[in-house]
């Protein structure tokens, strides 16, 4: 494992390699269409509830209280959820509850992490 983490370390350390993959990886857009248009199973429900619940917001759905929500509050809801949040003027709300849609997902997490903005911007289309 740590030859592995070596290895990736170097290739990443090489001029062009790592913004090269990190710019593939790296399409706002792109992965919150995916995450507006996904109805399976949603590992990150948990998260987005969280964040809306931390903001005080009172209109969680009922799975809210249920032991594993991504079964029932599919990513398309909680992305419409951040929307609607968006739409009211609480954009760091609203962007933390749509960060939660790639929880799974470090590399395209870190993508969104890093452009806010532009996830503020998406969500108020």
């Amino acid at each position: 494992m740590r030859v592995l983490a070596a290895l990736c370390l170097a290739l990443a350390t090489l001029p062009g390699v790592a913004s090269t993959a990190f710019a593939q990886a790296c399409n706002v857009a792109k992965s919150l269409d995916w995450c507006a248009q996904d109805h399976g199973f949603n590992e990150d429900a948990a998260c987005g509830l969280r964040k809306l619940g931390q903001a005080g917001l009172g209109r969680l759905p009922a799975t809210a209280s249920q032991e594993d929500p991504g079964k029932t509050w599919d990513r398309a809801t909680m992305m419409r959820a951040a929307k609607d949040v968006a739409n009211s003027g609480r954009d760091h709300t609203a962007v933390s509850t749509a960060l939660c849609c790639q929880s799974n997902k470090p590399e395209v997490q870190t993508c969104l992490r890093n452009n806010r903005a532009e996830v503020a911007k998406w969500l108020k289309r």
